[in-house]
């Protein structure tokens, strides 16, 4: 919720990517998905976007096959 001081100034895209299994596209996708300019620094986030930001990055949240039967 909270960046360290240093990076405050990188763009969103930046700090997406530097995270293992973090591409262009996945990044891309992910911030259009969640209405966030990829340049937009770190440290100007609003506190909307950083819930929301936080609530989708979740691990805890992670998506789950559901079986149906046929």
């Amino acid at each position: 919720m909270s960046p360290p001081e240093a990076a405050e100034s990188w763009p969103m895209s930046e700090l997406l990517m530097s995270q293992r299994r973090w591409g262009i596209e996945r990044c891309r996708k992910f911030l259009k998905r969640n209405g966030i300019y990829e340049l937009k620094p770190v440290g100007t986030l609003t506190v909307r976007q950083r819930d929301l930001l936080c609530s989708e990055l979740d691990p805890s949240r992670a998506r789950t096959l559901e079986l149906v039967s046929v």
